[in-house]
């Protein structure tokens, strides 16, 4: 009867096998889940549970990492292509450990939290669940794309760990802590080495060559480059490997989708597979630099922790009271263009969530004010508008916030007290549409909550507004929500044009003032809008909640008694905001929370009542066209023409870097 198995297969389960079983005997993988159960005294029963639960996420990790690995470089390089030069993989990186060993570079490599007493079994199974073992993965490129192969693999691996280290904490649980096994650690990387040598000659002497022809002869040395920089994390531990990575599979993306490259939706969990085998490969290194692993775990999770609707610095509040505006369609080009990736709507318009689908700009929506009793009375009013409204758009439109009304703080009573419980009626919501984890909820308030902001230091709510701000404030701390607040230096000039000096107001030089309690300095407005803000919520126990400015803006016509409404005063005003929040900077008060904001408005909005200013904070006006130059680009040409915003390097980003990096390995490497 003929095997099952070749002797190529059985060369592979066995190497696997080998290196798991090698690779579970050092200390740090199971001689924690022993400390911590004699600690928390718990049963032996119980300690093997939880040490076979976190062996189960260690497996599944690897194997995720290792299907990846296989994915990427079949659809890249050709499968045959792949399963030749998986072996010579085996035999190089097998000979690197062992030349890293004999340069005495040895030891093991993990990155493993040290046992704490009081640790949590969900803090304990995350240690060997983040830490996959690279070694283990070049051996899953000999498997090549066999389910069976691929499925007994990950079964074997799956034994030989439970087994190792169930059986190493049961020895241990009992006094027999003690056990030497430093000999494994000593020589993991010889071991290994060795293992991994010994499996890629076997893959390559019993692999049979099938040639059909010379038509991938001719290519072979591309492909052979571009596997090597798929594979270069592995080899070398280089950090540029990754990114070759990245830049390799983006191109190939691009050939195949003929999309822009922009548009990748699943480039978050490309980027967060890339940040987890570097942070594999250099623990250390990645662990200093804290953007890094804050990178990683908000793309890891998607926002699970935290949910904040502003990715970025700077956006736009898109406004349509109006009757001769550009469609959805052409405001998504009109954005684009001008690379802002941030816009709030008043609503939750079908047409725009529909045109904006696939645009990777980010939208907070609006539940109208009039919606507010209804749905503070009626959990359902809540959930049946998210239902209808948002959920249809979702995943292909990013939906990253919602607001929960517009300035209801200072008006009417009974929507007032209506605010909180229509708030939480949406998070419950959200919550139960399991939509909490990447859509924000927050609510936008006007000047009108402040009893004081002058100087930054005196910033103080109103004692009338604390019934509604104190249970609402203890909301937001607990989802992690931001604080919105609508600040205009616009309205304040235009109500005090005597007392205040406008290039104060409008980000120009001049004295400033200095705060007689802080002694900081402020020479525009807008930070001590913000600072006052911040201050407000200091003194009311909300230190660490982060601002951010939801409306913004500066009128370019008003009426006779609104001074300073000039289309000249509005370019300056927002030209040096756009800069000024570009600059990624704090404010004096809190210099580490870099300031966000959105400008009001895109367009010039025919129909909206109140003062000629009312319809006049657009940056665009209503056929698209610039209302002043600011750098911008119109859709139709203005008389108010702009230089050309390329030149003004706000092209020059780090996607554009990218781009043009992918481009050149597809033109070198890839046909």
């Amino acid at each position: 009867m003929e095997s099952v198995f070749t002797a190529e297969d059985l060369s592979t389960i066995g190497g696997i096998a080998t290196v798991s079983l090698l690779h579970s005997f050092i200390p740090t993988h199971w001689l924690p889940f022993s400390i911590v159960g004699r600690a928390q005294k718990w049963t032996l029963s119980r300690t093997l549970l939880v040490t076979a639960f976190g062996a189960v996420l260690h497996v599944i990790s690897t194997s995720i990492l290792g299907i990846t690995a296989i994915t990427i470089t079949n659809t890249i390089a050709g499968e045959e292509t792949v399963h030749k030069l998986a072996s010579l993989l085996l035999i190089v990186l097998g000979g690197s450990y062992i030349i890293l060993f004999l340069c005495g570079k040895g030891g093991h490599s993990h990155s493993h939290s040290q046992p704490m007493e009081k640790m949590a079994v969900a803090g304990l199974v995350l240690v060997p669940a983040l830490s996959p073992c690279a070694t283990t993965l070049p051996v899953f490129l000999a498997v090549g794309n066999s389910s069976s192969m691929m499925l007994l693999a990950i079964i074997v691996l799956l034994f030989s760990t439970i087994t190792v280290m169930t059986s190493l904490v049961a020895l241990s649980f009992y006094g027999a802590s003690q056990l030497k096994f430093h000999w494994v650690e000593r020589y993991d990387k010889l071991l290994v080495g060795s293992v991994l040598s010994l499996v890629g000659i076997l893959t390559l002497l019993f692999h049979h060559h099938d040639h059909e022809g010379g038509s991938a002869g001719g290519h072979v040395h591309r492909k052979l480059i571009v596997l090597l920089a798929l594979l270069m994390p592995f080899i070398f531990k280089l950090r540029f490997g990754i990114f070759v990575w990245f830049f390799v599979y983006c191109c190939h993306f691009y050939v195949t989708s003929n999309n822009n490259i922009t548009n990748l939706a699943n480039k978050k969990i490309i980027l967060a597979i890339i940040l987890s085998i570097y942070y594999i490969n250099n623990p250390f290194k990645i662990m200093a630099n804290s953007s890094f692993i804050c990178l990683l775990f908000i793309l890891l999770f998607n926002g699970s922790i935290v949910v904040h609707a502003f990715t970025g610095t700077y956006g736009v509040n898109y406004g349509k009271i109006s009757d001769n505006i550009p469609s959805p369609e052409d405001v998504l080009k009109l954005l684009r263009s001008n690379k802002i990736k941030n816009i709030r709507i008043y609503d939750a318009d079908h047409r725009v969530l529909r045109a904006f689908s696939g645009s990777g700009i980010e939208i907070s929506v609006c539940l109208p004010n009039e919606l507010l009793i209804d749905a503070s009375r009626n959990g359902s009013i809540a959930l049946e508008w998210i239902k209808l409204n948002l959920q249809p758009f979702l995943p292909d439109t990013s939906i990253s916030g919602i607001a929960v009304g517009n300035e209801i703080l200072g008006g009417d009573i009974a929507i007032s007290e209506a605010l909180v419980p229509a708030v939480k009626s949406v998070y419950r919501a959200l919550r139960r549409l399991r939509l909490s984890d990447t859509i924000e909820v927050s609510t936008p308030h006007s000047e009108a909550i402040f009893s004081s902001t002058y100087p930054p230091s005196n910033g103080t709510f109103k004692e009338s507004m604390m019934p509604y701000l104190g249970p609402l404030l203890h909301f937001f701390n607990r989802v992690g929500s931001p604080f919105y607040i609508n600040a205009y230096p616009f309205l304040a000039y235009k109500f005090d044009p005597s007392h205040i000096d406008i290039n104060y107001a409008l980000f120009q030089p001049n004295k400033g003032i200095v705060d007689p309690k802080t002694k900081l300095h402020y020479d525009n407005m807008f930070d001590a809008m913000v600072d006052a803000t911040y201050v407000a919520l200091e003194k009311v126990g909300y230190k660490k909640m982060p601002v951010i400015v939801s409306e913004t803006g500066w009128a370019s016509k008003g009426d006779d008694s609104e001074p300073g409404a000039t289309p000249k005063n509005a370019r300056t005003y927002n030209f040096n905001l756009h800069k000024r929040l570009m600059l990624k900077k704090g404010t004096p008060y809190r210099p580490k929370m870099v300031a966000k904001g959105y400008v009001f408005a895109l367009f010039n909005e025919n129909l909206k009542p109140g003062p000629t200013s009312e319809r006049n904070f657009g940056l665009f006006k209503a056929d698209g066209s610039i209302a002043y130059d600011m750098g911008f680009k119109g859709l139709v040409p203005s008389s108010a023409s702009s230089k050309d915003f390329v030149l003004r390097g706000q092209f020059w980003n780090f996607q554009f870097l990218i781009i043009v990096a992918c481009a050149t390995i597809l033109i070198l490497f890839i046909e």
